[in-house]
């Protein structure tokens, strides 16, 4: 539904720039007043427009032998019981995007067709280009549709030349579990993995983008460069250990008492600023996920719990479980936005170029230096501090 208002319903985006010169500096023409609330709006719209844009306001071409966006999974693993109640295993995991759908523009922003990104088209572009040379002596209305054809063909023909969308995760696990007595059963997971590619999927989780198939990434070609690298979510190191022991009291009840360790590195965190036509933190300043990594973490969640039975089938039960028991609160998220001010990436860029990255204006780069955001790189969120659940069930 998502693709049929936006991609096939004309959405148009106009926006206008006050109040600042050429040089992207504040030029005083647009002075107002922030206690004004509400009536804020209407002053700014008051304001002479400055740098004015008009986006979409078109109907996305779909391209012909367009194929399904899938998902590949390869899994090689085996287990083994080494003595008896004592199993170990491994296995290797390659999971891929061979195949995208996206929205694309190959003119800046005024005409969007949906395809494979990076694909082929040229056989396809070929047969609207002979449609189109077939037309030209006719009529207006042909040589309006012959106009149309040849605008769809060029655009079908340049869509190869796009960066090949990218989203690998690659696995090596190893686990080992036991039942040292009928009462208890003890596992542990160790899994080293990397999550990397260009193309985050149906939702980023850098900029909370949620427009399946239709994301900013191939919308235009300066949205593009640094985008490959760890993704959001990539955690090399993870490690998980679960225990339970139950103690049979026989007419008396059944306790249960357990534990799980979890043990996982950090996410890599970006250096993002605005793009002058798609708004804040579309600009991938620097290459995805180069500068830095939120630290390790670690929990320890706990369970207790005590069975009555009431009846043949009748059970009473009460827990208790306790998560993040050290309360451990280490950093799991940092501001990525390094400036609210419009820039475009530095291209293989590093930490010593920023000082040096210029604003822009609509597709005009200033010689103003970007303003710094004084909360980049800063904590946004740490791990759930000490919480607990109490809990009954009643099974029958």
């Amino acid at each position: 539904m998502d693709m049929n208002v936006r991609s096939f319903g004309g959405e148009t985006l106009l926006s206008s720039t006050v109040g600042i010169n050429a040089n992207g500096d504040p030029d005083n023409s647009c002075p107002f007043d922030h206690s004004a609330g509400r009536d804020l709006a209407t002053k700014v719209l008051g304001c002479t427009s400055g740098d004015t844009q008009a986006l979409g306001g078109g109907i996305s071409y779909v391209a012909p032998g367009m194929k399904g966006q899938y998902t590949q999974e390869l899994i090689f693993g085996a287990e083994y019981e080494v003595m008896p109640d004592v199993t170990v295993g491994a296995n290797y995991v390659h999971r891929s995007l061979p195949s995208v759908i996206e929205d694309m523009s190959t003119d800046g922003g005024s005409n969007y067709l949906i395809g494979n990104p990076s694909a082929n088209y040229d056989d396809e572009a070929g047969k609207l280009e002979a449609q189109a040379n077939a037309l030209m002596t006719g009529s207006d209305a042909d040589r309006s549709l012959a106009a149309l054809y040849q605008s769809r063909a060029s655009q079908l023909r340049a869509v190869k030349f796009v960066d090949p969308p990218s989203r690998n995760y690659d696995a090596l696990q190893v686990s080992a579990k036991t039942r040292a007595t009928r009462n208890s059963l003890l596992t542990a997971t160790y899994t080293y993995s990397r999550a990397m590619g260009n193309y985050p999927g149906l939702f980023s989780t850098e900029t909370n983008q949620l427009d399946p198939n239709i994301t900013a990434q191939y919308d235009l070609p300066d949205l593009m460069p640094n985008r490959y690298g760890p993704s959001g979510l990539d955690r090399p190191h993870n490690l998980k250990v679960d225990g339970f022991y139950q103690f049979d009291l026989e007419k008396a009840g059944l306790l249960i008492l357990g534990a799980s360790v979890r043990a996982q590195s950090g996410v890599p965190s970006n250096t993002l600023a605005a793009h002058p036509i798609y708004g804040q933190d579309e600009s991938y300043l620097l290459p995805r996920g180069a500068i830095y990594r939120s630290p390790a973490s670690a929990t320890v969640d706990t369970h207790v719990s005590y069975g009555y039975q009431l009846g043949k089938t009748t059970r009473l039960e009460g827990f208790i479980e306790i998560f993040n028991l050290f309360d451990q609160q280490p950093e799991v998220s940092v501001d990525e936005t390094y400036t609210k001010s419009s820039s475009l990436p530095i291209v293989g860029g590093d930490v010593q170029d920023l000082p040096h990255a210029k604003a822009t204006i609509g597709r005009r780069q200033t010689s103003s230096v970007i303003i710094k955001n004084l909360n980049y790189g800063k904590t946004t969120a740490r791990q759930t501090p000490l919480t607990g659940q109490l809990g009954f069930r009643l099974t029958f």
